[in-house]
Formats: C-alpha cells, sequence, structure tokens
C-alpha cells in the first residue's frame, strides 16, 4: 500500500470547483422496547469525509485526473487529502508554519490539546485546522481556551502520550491521509459538442 500526493496539473495542485468537507461519527444508537428510551453509545471511528466536484475540465486535464485516479487502483492506495474550503485562515495552522504538542489531555467529553507555545502564525481559532505529523491525523479547533490550548475534534486514535513533542503540520493546506471510498470512481463525463469534462471523487480519511 503506497500513499502518493494529490492530483496535479501543470505543477499546481488540482483545486475541486466544489468540495464538501466535514467528519462522519461512528454512534450506535439502541431503543428500550420496554418504555422507549433511548441510549446513543459513542464508538472509536470518527473520519473526515469529503466529495470534490470538477467542472469545465479540459480534456487534458480530465485525463490527468483519471491517470492520478487510476494509479490508487480503486481503494487500494492512499493519498493526501486537504481541505481546499479553507485554504488559508488568517490565523491559524492552515496559514503558519509550526507548533509543538506538549501533551493531550481530556476533560469531560472534550479533547484538549496543549501546545509548548503561541504556534506560529498567531492564537488559532474555532474552525481553523491541524494535521499532526505523528500519523497525519487530521483536527479542527472548536474552542480555543488559551493561545496555547485548545479543544479538538475529532478524538485522537492512540492513547495521549503518543503525542508528546509531535509537532502539526506546515503549509496552505492542513491535510490527511484518504482513500477513495470505492473501487468504481474512474468515470469520464464529457460534452461531445464542448469536450469539456466533469469529475466527482468520494474520498474518506484513512486509518
Amino acid at each position: 500500500m503506497a500513499t502518493y500526493g494529490f492530483a496535479q496539473y501543470s505543477g499546481s495542485v488540482m483545486i475541486p470547483d466544489d468540495i464538501s468537507f466535514g467528519i462522519t461519527y461512528n454512534t450506535q444508537i439502541s431503543t428500550s422496547p420496554l418504555n422507549g428510551s433511548i441510549k446513543t453509545i459513542e464508538l472509536p471511528g470518527a473520519r473526515w469525509t469529503a466529495r470534490l466536484t470538477y467542472t469545465n475540465l479540459s480534456n487534458l486535464e480530465t485525463d490527468t485526473l483519471l491517470a492520478w485516479m487510476a494509479r490508487l487502483r480503486g481503494m487500494a492506495q492512499r493519498f493526501t487529502m486537504y481541505d481546499f474550503s479553507q485554504p488559508a485562515a488568517s490565523t491559524g495552522s492552515n496559514a503558519s508554519t509550526a507548533a509543538t504538542i506538549s501533551s493531550v489531555t481530556t476533560s469531560g467529553d472534550d479533547v484538549i490539546v496543549n501546545f509548548s507555545g503561541t504556534p506560529t502564525g498567531g492564537q488559532l481559532a474555532p474552525g481553523d485546522k491541524f494535521s499532526v505529523n505523528a500519523n497525519n491525523e487530521l483536527k479542527v479547533v472548536v474552542a480555543a481556551n488559551s493561545t496555547t490550548q485548545y479543544v479538538v475534534e475529532p478524538a485522537f486514535r492512540n492513547q495521549a502520550s503518543y503525542y508528546t513533542s509531535k509537532t502539526v503540520g506546515t503549509g496552505t493546506y492542513a491535510e490527511g491521509q484518504f482513500m477513495l471510498t470505492s473501487d468504481e470512481q474512474a468515470t469520464k463525463l464529457s460534452s461531445s459538442k464542448i469536450f469539456l469534462g466533469e469529475l466527482s471523487i468520494d474520498c474518506v480519511e484513512q486509518f
């Protein structure tokens, strides 16, 4: 299993025309047959999902995307995925350089990330995303307790001590490791009259 970079055309990442990007949580609901009470259980396995839509592609652009998807061999390979809907937050890790995690703690249901200092580029704000270099886990800030302490989602996958001294990702976009959601993804839609292509990609965070 290999991990590839995102599709590029003429040396630049192919940014989609439309993107839906969000978290899918893993919960289980049971209803009592006696009194109808509902119990909800939160299970591990929250992950990011995305749908990318490309329109008005030239034949070369369409074929470039199809070639990239063919290399992924359906769900067999992995690739680096970005939240293109938030390319450059005015403050936060999407537009900053780096920060180092000193610890990950919990308070009630909250998962708290403690940085050793204020992230380069300024204090993070709710909605800012960052990726932990430990294994490209993608997190979103839901609350700022201070310049160095933030409540994040989704929960971390390993025990808290694993993330001590880990740095967050750098660059224009926060990123994660994704896979296609189906083996049937390489479909080319085009107009025979104007020769413009359309293509959509459904993918999910892999861990």
